[in-house]
């Protein structure tokens, strides 16, 4: 029998893994980023999971929640990201 479960798709992981680890720089938890992008948890939750259901409308309002252009977010860089690497503003 199949595996069920869809292949894992490049794109998604690694807006998923930029998307957690900005939110984490700025340490807020996925409630605190859904909010602040209008949107609710397991919105968040499915971005970071890589899930296939999630929208551009959602990923556009992460990007503008957390200050980057949404270009940064399909952007996985080769080493992990830090606080060097992209200027947060933390007051957001």
């Amino acid at each position: 029998m199949p595996n069920a479960r869809a292949a894992s798709d490049p794109v998604r992981d690694d807006l998923g893994y930029t998307v957690c680890r900005l939110r984490q720089l700025r340490g807020w938890d996925q409630k605190t980023l859904a909010k602040a992008a209008g949107l609710v948890q397991t919105t968040v939750s499915g971005i970071e999971r890589a899930s296939p259901d999630v929208g551009l409308p959602a990923i556009l309002k992460v990007a503008k929640a957390l200050g980057v252009e949404v270009s940064v977010l399909f952007t996985r860089p080769r080493l992990p990201l830090g606080e060097r690497d992209l200027r947060i503003d933390k007051r957001g």
